[in-house]
């Protein structure tokens, strides 16, 4: 590509058009022509990975999965042929989707294994009493609902136990704001309802144990 674009522009060039003239003499034009018809892309192509090659996705089922496309003057004799092939290929041997424990090595490493193995043999236990599916899902909202109050627990313990007070600066800091009272409210003017001085960005200074100054 690279050698047919230079050799496109030196033939331009060269047909007396001073705008389109290479700006190099012609033996850098050779070396550049030698060296762009030597050139080799990788085999492997340097792009991200995509879970389609490329292409794009479509669906396998087709638009007559829906009932109401299969209601409609295209669903022809072909149309239902090809339907029933799609029906008949969903019933899977009883021993499918069979597991392959050294597939399942190669994409857990040894930490995810570990913390996976205890819904996993809940899943495993389920689906011998309810289908696969369903167990599954029922795997997921445990999980996710574990991790849920863990996180709910952890925000709690942090807002209790690591407030920013007089004695340092780090820490959340939680105050509640003044409700906002404009004229023409029948609450207005409203009584500030922190009488008290330590109610001021206190910062819990009056709950001090030192500086009591009991004398």
């Amino acid at each position: 590509m690279v050698w047919q674009s230079l050799k496109r522009w030196s033939s331009h060039g060269s047909h007396g058009s001073d705008d389109l003239k290479p700006d190099i003499s012609n033996e850098e034009l050779k070396k550049l022509y030698a060296k762009a018809s030597t050139q080799k892309f990788p085999e492997n192509p340097r792009y991200p990975f995509h879970p389609t090659s490329g292409v794009m996705p479509m669906t396998i089922t087709g638009r007559f999965d829906n009932e109401r496309e299969r209601l409609g003057p295209d669903f022809d004799d072909v149309q239902r042929e090809w339907r029933m092939k799609w029906i008949r290929d969903q019933h899977l041997h009883p021993s499918e989707p069979f597991p392959v424990k050294q597939l399942y090595y190669e994409y857990h490493n040894g930490i995810r294994r570990f913390y996976r193995k205890p819904l996993d043999l809940l899943e495993e236990n389920l689906s011998k009493h309810v289908s696969r599916e369903t167990a599954m899902i029922t795997r997921k909202a445990i999980g996710r609902g574990f991790l849920i109050y863990l996180s709910m627990v952890a925000g709690w313990y942090y807002m209790k136990y690591n407030r920013a007070h007089w004695e340092k600066h780090r820490g959340a800091k939680i105050y509640v704001q003044k409700e906002t009272v404009y004229p023409g409210d029948v609450r207005f003017p409203r009584a500030d309802p922190r009488t008290e001085s330590w109610q001021h960005y206190d910062r819990d200074f009056h709950n001090r144990k030192v500086f009591l100054n009991k004398d």
